[in-house]
């Protein structure tokens, strides 16, 4: 009986575990920030918006090269660029945004996106 309780113990806890680890993926799902309405613009600044509301989770793992990480300005992640409209007049974002999405509908994983901008917009080139 000892085993049979030891057994359904550890079930309830790995059901427990899983639980927890479901919520804060749900958690961290509906935490991303709300970009602007890109039919607040035209051209570029329109489809990068459109991008950033398309791709939220591409673009919030993405480094932004346009110097708006500086202290003082609260852009955490090229969606960050997306929250404001520091996004509509600024040609890195939007380049970064729409080559994002364009590696992105390809099927490339994040990891060579990133590699790709950081290699095209990094600081070192």
């Amino acid at each position: 009986m000892k085993n049979f309780q030891q057994k359904t113990f550890r079930l309830l806890v790995v059901a427990y575990l899983i639980g927890c680890l479901s919520a804060g993926l749900v958690f961290a799902q509906n935490t991303t920030p709300k970009t602007l309405e890109p039919s607040m613009f035209s051209g570029n600044a329109r489809l990068a918006y459109e991008v950033a509301q398309k791709y939220p989770t591409v673009l919030s793992q993405m480094r932004c090269y346009c110097g708006c990480e500086t202290p003082g300005v609260d852009h955490t992640s090229l969606l960050s660029c997306f929250v404001d409209k520091h996004g509509a007049n600024c040609m890195i974002c939007q380049e970064e945004a729409l080559m994002a999405a364009k590696l992105h509908e390809e099927g490339k994983p994040i990891t060579e996106i990133r590699a790709a901008i950081d290699s095209k917009f990094g600081k070192n080139n």
